[in-house]
């Protein structure tokens, strides 16, 4: 098996799943289900579990194998067990990279990967991890990206909060990444408007032969839809369907201008360097930004008349 993985990087919602699909479809990849190891289970057990003491592991395999992340994977945790005991050592990585395997093995592809587009923050984990691998970070417009995030559950309701997530990411790419020939920035645009020469440079990248049934044979097979819940399955078997430009413009409907000001507002800095167009005009998000401002310290001034009373 490979020891140059694949991970699939991003803010939720920037492409991460169509991109899974894609390379999925490849002859040799397969690009798992998402994990969430590094940002839910490792910070939950690593400041108190001793993998090496077999209770504390009998503890953490019983939780993990029996979660319903670990059943999206569809490979059988007796197998999965099996290699891990096999190692002449037990710890997080070896237990992250046994199910990553398994299920590689599963799909008779040669080379693993996985995509949890929250693990763009544990980069410098998997990295250290897996020295040789190969990280493919996805970017999407952020007006794109903060309406497709605003009715999901599990996301924040909040327009700027949003918009706040999509800078600090790329902030901590432009200041950790950008120059790490390790890692490579996609846009989500450019999937959809051009998917067979961005396909052929993630190609090139990860080291691969570009395929042109990456494009066409995505399916179930490929990217298998298993004990998903209602919105993930959707959203799974949507990404399986034929690449479209339709989503590119749905922000303009869906987004109100108030919350467009804002998220120009947040980003702007970031918006023209990545290939955003500004659809507000520069002098009046600088009077929007003024008016904020004054607003708040107004706020701040009742607020400590009122405690001074």
């Amino acid at each position: 098996m490979t020891t140059q993985p694949i991970f699939i990087v991003g803010v939720p919602r920037s492409g991460t799943t169509l991109m899974t699909t894609l390379l999925s479809a490849h002859a040799r990849v397969a690009i798992s289900p998402e994990t969430h190891f590094l940002d839910e289970w490792l910070p939950r057990y690593q400041h108190w579990c001793a993998l090496e003491r077999a209770d504390h592991f009998q503890q953490f395999w019983q939780n993990w194998s029996s979660s319903q992340r670990f059943s999206y994977f569809g490979v059988d945790p007796e197998q999965v067990f099996q290699r891990l005991q096999a190692q002449p050592a037990i710890n997080f990585k070896v237990i992250f990279q046994s199910l990553l395997e398994e299920y590689a093995i599963s799909q008779g592809k040669s080379r693993w990967g996985e995509k949890t587009p929250m693990h763009y923050r544990h980069l410098q984990t998997l990295l250290n991890w897996y020295p040789n691998a190969r990280v493919i970070w996805m970017i999407r417009d952020p007006r794109a990206t903060v309406a497709s995030l605003l009715p999901l559950a599990w996301a924040s309701n909040s327009a700027r909060s949003n918009a706040q997530h999509w800078l600090g990411s790329l902030h901590l790419f432009e200041t950790r990444w950008r120059r790490d020939h390790r890692v490579l920035l996609v846009r989500y645009e450019d999937l959809v408007t051009v998917p067979e020469s961005t396909l052929v440079q993630v190609c090139k990248f990860i080291g691969e032969v570009y395929d042109p049934s990456m494009i066409t044979n995505r399916s179930e097979q490929t990217c298998p839809v298993i004990n998903r819940c209602s919105w993930a399955e959707r959203h799974l078997k949507q990404a399986l369907q034929p690449i479209s430009q339709q989503g590119l413009h749905k922000w303009k409907r869906r987004l109100s201008r108030r919350q467009v000001v804002n998220i120009e507002l947040i980003t702007r800095s970031k918006l023209e360097t990545y290939g955003y167009q500004l659809t507000v005009p520069p002098w009046f998000l600088a009077s929007w930004h003024w008016a904020s401002t004054m607003r708040s310290r107004l706020q701040l001034l009742n607020l400590h008349q009122i405690l001074d009373m």
